[in-house]
């Protein structure tokens, strides 16, 4: 049977005769929400005054949500369409005082609706097809690759050589589908579609724009069981949503929900995903209580989410294996939280996080941080640097710091003894100048600095900074606009290979000279 949960608009009426967005005449009609206290006799005796009733059945819902009274779905066919056009004019009835709804049931479950859509596909494509057929599936391929979805669906509908080479190609175009492209479809077709790529579907991404997006969920959940990753996002969902999407995709290792309006009631049906590994849920209304029974995740982004300390404790203790955490801009957060992860996640290698107060350098202590990325609030003071200096000198790979008081002299002084840092970000940090500029080129081992927007720098320092760095590979100069024009010449002549240029964006990839105690080759772009 259908369901309900979406925009009712899906029929159309032409010469007085019902059909589906497909145009397949209607015989079959859905009802839903019916009364439990009106049975399926009281149905037979009133729908049948529209005409003959050959088949009718009731069932409870599936999906039936407990906050409300219970109600019943049904179907009814009718042996002649006029009856359920009829019907459908009234899309609310009547019934012994109890009002029930009613819409078209799928074309899908219209009688020979497969049979009408193909011939009907088939008469509007002939000329293309006797063209189409002349060719070889190689070039067939190259005609139709530059056909809108909807064109190729309606061609696989029509001429089964090109549905036997649409599956075929499918294995890798449609590995990932994007779900913005379902909008302009039919139901039928999206399903059509998913039946021919989703055993090969392992990425679902995008929005769900489609009116029918609930149905849209179900169809996803049936014919793609094979999908390892999922990512939406600006789109409102609730647990009934996610429970239709993501049931049964057992093979589900990363999700993300970026901005959806998650709450933490929503996530009881995430237990339900046994090998689960990777959560993004940035933007969300999480206050934490419920994520820390997900003890399988090794990833988890709860950034700009309201967690609170006390759940974050139980994430830290429960998720033994979590290798990387981001919770930048969780204003809710107290300093306490930041000691919870160092006491307790000690299998972390990433570490993300904002600085609202000036006690966070218990997180130096973490055992194998490889990767911090640090988003200061207030100015800072070398505490949080002593301690890397003290406990991470010979591991930690990549420091990201975000704010514009980072990079000071005293601070400098301290990042400097981190000897195997081979990515610095230090974007927008008014302190930076030549001087600190200069100091840092003795991180020998740095491969890549971000020093877009950084005022304080000149063409001189900055060339004495790359002459020194013997490893480094890439430099971000974006919106350095004090830098002279003619600097980028020079990079070209003397150390490096431009690879984006314009008046607001620098990039460059960066070889590394020939020097005696170091020798690497130009990464490939």
């Amino acid at each position: 049977m259908d369901s309900v949960g979406d925009s009712n608009d899906n029929f159309m009426i032409i010469d007085d005769k019902a059909y589906t967005e497909d145009k397949v005449l209607i015989y079959n009609v859905f009802l839903y929400r019916i009364p439990q206290v009106i049975s399926d006799a009281d149905l037979r005796e009133y729908f049948q005054q529209y005409g003959t009733i050959a088949l009718l059945k009731t069932k409870k819902p599936p999906d039936q949500d407990s906050r409300y009274e219970p109600t019943k779905i049904g179907f009814i066919h009718f042996r002649d369409p006029n009856a359920a056009t009829n019907v459908l004019k009234k899309p609310t009835h009547l019934i012994n005082n109890f009002r029930l709804n009613v819409q078209p049931s799928d074309t899908w479950h219209q009688p020979k609706a497969k049979q009408t859509i193909e011939q009907v596909t088939k008469k509007d494509l002939i000329p293309q097809i006797e063209y189409i057929s002349m060719l070889n599936d190689d070039c067939v391929i190259r005609i139709t690759e530059n056909l809108g979805l909807g064109d190729r669906i309606a061609f696989a509908l029509a001429w089964q050589p090109y549905r036997n080479i649409f599956i075929m190609t499918s294995k890798v175009t449609y590995k990932t589908v994007l779900l913005d492209n379902l909008q302009p479809l039919t139901l039928y077709q999206v399903r059509e579609f998913l039946q021919m790529v989703g055993a090969s579907v392992e990425t679902l991404k995008g929005k769900i724009l489609h009116k029918k997006w609930m149905r849209i969920a179900e169809l996803l959940n049936r014919y793609c069981r094979n999908v390892k990753s999922v990512l939406m996002y600006d789109k409102s969902v609730n647990t009934r949503f996610l429970r239709k999407l993501l049931i049964g995709m057992t093979s589900l290792i990363v999700l993300e929900l970026h901005y959806v309006g998650l709450r933490d009631e929503d996530m009881d049906v995430l237990k339900e995903l046994p090998n689960l590994k990777v959560l993004r849920l940035s933007m969300n209304l999480l206050k934490g209580s419920t994520l820390g029974e997900l003890s399988s995740i090794e990833e988890l982004s709860l950034y700009y989410c309201p967690i609170q300390t006390v759940y974050l404790r139980n994430i830290c203790l429960n998720m033994k294996g979590l290798r990387v955490l981001d919770v930048r801009r969780c204003e809710k957060l107290k300093t306490l939280a930041f000691a919870e992860i160092a006491s307790h996640c000690l299998n972390l290698e990433t570490l993300k996080l904002s600085g609202y107060k000036s006690c966070c350098d218990d997180i130096a202590k973490l055992p194998k941080l490889k990767n911090l990325v640090f988003h200061a609030e207030i100015p800072m003071g070398p505490a949080l640097f002593i301690e890397l200096a003290k406990y991470q000198s010979d591991q930690l790979e990549k420091l990201i710091l975000q704010g514009e008081d980072c990079i000071n002299a005293e601070n400098v002084e301290y990042i400097c003894k981190l000897k195997k840092l081979k990515i610095l970000g230090c974007a927008s940090s008014d302190a930076l100048d030549d001087m600190r500029l200069r100091e840092l080129s003795e991180l020998s081992e740095l491969e890549e600095i971000d020093v877009a927007d950084c005022k304080g720098i000149s063409n001189t320092g900055l060339l004495d900074f790359v002459e020194k760095s013997y490893k480094l590979r890439r430099l971000n100069i974006i919106n350095c606009t004090q830098l002279k024009v003619q600097l980028h010449c020079v990079f070209l002549s003397v150390c490096c290979k431009l690879i984006a240029l314009t008046d607001k964006v620098a990039w460059f990839w960066l070889k590394p000279k020939n020097h005696p105690q170091h020798s690497s080759h130009v990464p490939t772009n």
